[in-house]
């Protein structure tokens, strides 16, 4: 008859070796987070957020709840130009991340993804004081209605870095490119096809920004108008009207499978009366 070989006791008791084996983990965890080359954020709210509200007051809470960093590495603390972590967690989120117009139309992205979203553009402040564009791919934990963290990875906004223009939409060309107001067209995955002159001088670098922004507010279809913070390459960002139409595209532009295309055009807004010139 064989006999099972008795397990060695190891001199603690089970709840012990749980225990130990958790920090085991956590400390395995912090080490790749601290040592990664992205750049690794969370905070976490003293008073969770009721995300079973209406957005308006969803948006509210979240800016208004206090909040603080944790679990931000070394990458993370760099890109707002502090020498490490230890200036970065523990400390209000509202130092390097406030509420403005850009993040209010962040966290609303945010919200309309379900808390899941990859590519969302905030506008943070460095150290010195500096805004910076970063783009985001966020995640949130949340439990019984409350959101208790929103944690992800960022990466500056560099011009150019969401992909070069493509060909230009030969029809029209040279009406499009000389019309007045600032004017893009897009494929249906997002992609510039072409700007106008116009859309350039306004928005400059962040002329890829501006695209996106008015991509993801588009719809899927149809015709829509809607109010967006733009980011000017002139200073601060401005409210514009954002008209967002999707029509047959021909010529080079075209898509394969999906003849449409998106034309865009945006007009900025007074700042006092909030209405179009």
């Amino acid at each position: 008859m064989s006999r099972r070989k008795a397990k060695q006791p190891s001199g603690r008791p089970d709840g012990d070796d749980k225990a130990a084996g958790l920090a085991d983990s956590n400390e395995i965890m912090w080490a790749l987070i601290q040592r990664a080359r992205q750049a690794i954020w969370c905070f976490r709210y003293d008073a969770p957020v009721n995300v079973g509200l209406g957005v308006d007051e969803i948006v509210d809470q979240i800016f208004q709840h206090h909040a603080v960093w944790c679990m931000c590495n070394t990458a993370m603390a760099r890109a707002y130009g502090l020498n490490d972590e230890s200036d970065l967690n523990g400390h209000d989120v509202r130092l390097y991340w406030p509420r403005n117009a850009i993040n209010e139309a962040f966290i609303r992205e945010v919200i309309a993804s379900n808390f899941h979203v990859d590519g969302a553009i905030s506008e943070d402040v460095r150290s010195d004081g500096t805004p910076v564009l970063m783009e985001n791919d966020v995640r949130a934990h949340i439990a019984d209605g409350r959101l208790y963290r929103l944690w992800g990875t960022l990466r500056e906004v560099k011009p150019g870095h969401l992909g070069p223009q493509s060909e230009r939409v030969e029809s029209a060309a040279l009406a499009f490119e000389l019309q007045p107001l600032p004017a893009c067209l897009m494929r249906s995955d997002g992609s510039v096809i072409t700007e106008n002159i116009a859309w350039r001088q306004a928005f400059g670098t962040l002329a890829h920004i501006a695209a996106r922004m008015a991509f993801r507010s588009a719809g899927t279809g149809g015709s829509s108008e809607i109010v967006l913070p733009m980011p000017l390459s002139s200073g601060p960002a401005q409210h514009h009207l954002v008209s967002c139409r999707w029509q047959d595209a021909t010529g080079p532009g075209a898509i394969a499978g999906r003849a449409v295309c998106l034309a865009v055009t945006a007009r900025q807004l007074d700042g006092d009366t909030g209405a179009a010139p």
